[in-house]
Formats: structure tokens, C-alpha cells, sequence
């Protein structure tokens, strides 16, 4: 059978037969080749029995099977991957929300941080907050437009003391003009472009580039 006459020949002999096996893997191809060698060189004197060459021919016929369906299914995962990549075009101008709730201060170094304001904002404030809970910041949201505002922070207190390094809450809150109250939750800015091109997709929110996997939801 071909799988015995395989395993006996040695790469010279399949290179005179003109089989390229440098892997010792077989291709379809190459399964052929040596099926049709083998019919060549068989003993007249004791042909290859008809089960015998059902038996290899069905041996082929599951390899080129095989190897279409892989090729098959390859191309339909790449082709669905890129659907769903690109499909994240659509979601700019939605909101992202990265679950975040504060941010990090390191070696009392300044930072910035944004908040969504969905409104024309009458009056509000936003407050920077310890792991106490205590109001460490407060900065005015009096007639602050609508959109994304970014805010800049020192890595101070109210009276100008220097804070430790650590995590900080963000909360924030505005009234329109009607007096109705919104809650500006930090983490959740709209999505105003898709960058493509590294591991994964980023989506951008505010100033910053944030990789899909960093994304908890988008709505």
C-alpha cells in the first residue's frame, strides 16, 4: 500500500520520481503521484487487488476533501474577522464606557482626564475624590457647553497641597436650564474614530486611543 511504499523510500528515490517532499508531508499531489508509481512498478505477476485501490483512492479522496475544507473554513474566518472589524466603523459618534472610575496619580504628577456633558450646562460642578471619600478638587461646570470637556489637574487640593499617589474618583453632575439634573459619569465619552493596524482595533475617546479589549460597553 502507499503508506508502506512511503515509509521505505528514501528522499533520493522520491525525488527521481519527481515527488518535492523536503517536509516529509504529504500533499495530495504528491499521494497521487506515488498511487500512479506504484500501479507503474507493481509485480505483473501479482497486481494490486481491487480493494486495495479503492482502499487509496478513497485514502486521496479524504486528503483533497480534507485540505479543501481547511482552506475553506480558513478563508471564511478571515473573512468574518474582517466584517466584524470593520463593522466597528459604525459605532463612532456611539458612547463607550472603559468601567473606569477615577484616575491614577503618579509621583504627583499633573494628569487630565474627560467627561461627556450631554448638555448646555446652567450650572454643575465636578469633584475629584480620596479613597476617604472626601472632595480633594472641584472644578465649575456653569454654562459649559455641550460635548466633551477635558480637565486638568495638578495633583493638588483645593488649598494647593500636594496629594499622594494613588486612585482618585471622578464624579460630576450639570443642570440645564430647566433645572433638569445629569450625571457625567467618568469613563463613558462617545467613540469619534476607529484606528486599525496593531493587535487589535482602537477606538478613539477624548484624546486617547483605547483598545477594544479595554471596552466593557458600547451603546
Amino acid at each position: 500500500m502507499i503508506t508502506s511504499f512511503a515509509t521505505t523510500t528514501n528522499t533520493t528515490d522520491l525525488a527521481a520520481l519527481g515527488v518535492s517532499n523536503p517536509k516529509g508531508v504529504l500533499k495530495s499531489e504528491d499521494f497521487l503521484k506515488l498511487l500512479l508509481t506504484e500501479l507503474k512498478y507493481q509485480d505483473p505477476t501479482q497486481p494490486m487487488d481491487t480493494q486495495t485501490m479503492l482502499t487509496q483512492t478513497s485514502q486521496l479522496a479524504q486528503l483533497e476533501a480534507s485540505t479543501t475544507t481547511k482552506t475553506t473554513l480558513d478563508n471564511l474566518s478571515k473573512t468574518m474577522t474582517l466584517g466584524q472589524t470593520y463593522a466597528l466603523a459604525g459605532a463612532i459618534g456611539r458612547m463607550a464606557d472603559t468601567g473606569s472610575k477615577g484616575v491614577v496619580l503618579q509621583d504627583g504628577r499633573p494628569v487630565s482626564f474627560a467627561l461627556f456633558n450631554p448638555v448646555q450646562a446652567a450650572s454643575g460642578s465636578v469633584v475629584i475624590k480620596g479613597s476617604d471619600g472626601g472632595v480633594v478638587r472641584t472644578f465649575d461646570m456653569a454654562n459649559q457647553k455641550a460635548g466633551t470637556v477635558v480637565f486638568d489637574w495638578d495633583g493638588r487640593d483645593a488649598n494647593g497641597n500636594k496629594m499622594e499617589d494613588g486612585l482618585y474618583m471622578i464624579e460630576g453632575t450639570v443642570a440645564d436650564a430647566n433645572g433638569a439634573i445629569y450625571t457625567l459619569k467618568y469613563g463613558a465619552l462617545p467613540i469619534s474614530s476607529v484606528r486599525f493596524g496593531k493587535s487589535e482595533p482602537e477606538l478613539k475617546l477624548g484624546n486617547d486611543y483605547i483598545a477594544l479589549s479595554k471596552i466593557k460597553e458600547i451603546y
